[in-house]
């Protein structure tokens, strides 16, 4: 399936974390942006490291899929959600 990873994270060390992690399964197409094909298994496995590297309630990663035969998926993981007047 092809995927769409972004990130926003506060602290320069888990924010390196993530981008390794993203280089490793995916290309980096902006600072934060990540994209490509990926199977279940891996994104499974992606998504799990990058949940043990952001802050729940400070930092936010939204994975985008696209599947072939479906709809696209939103998912975020972490809990910052931005409030309107954040947004540019």
């Amino acid at each position: 399936m092809f995927v769409v990873v972004s990130y926003d994270i506060s602290s320069p060390s888990a924010g390196n974390r993530a981008r390794k992690l993203c280089e490793a399964y995916l290309r980096r197409i902006q600072k934060s942006v990540y994209e490509g094909e990926i199977s279940e298994k891996k994104l499974g496995i992606l998504k799990a490291k990058l949940c043990s590297a952001v802050r729940s309630g400070e930092d936010s990663v939204i994975v985008y899929r696209f599947s072939p035969t479906g709809y696209p998926f939103r998912e975020s993981l972490g809990g910052r959600v931005l409030n309107e007047d954040e947004f540019i």
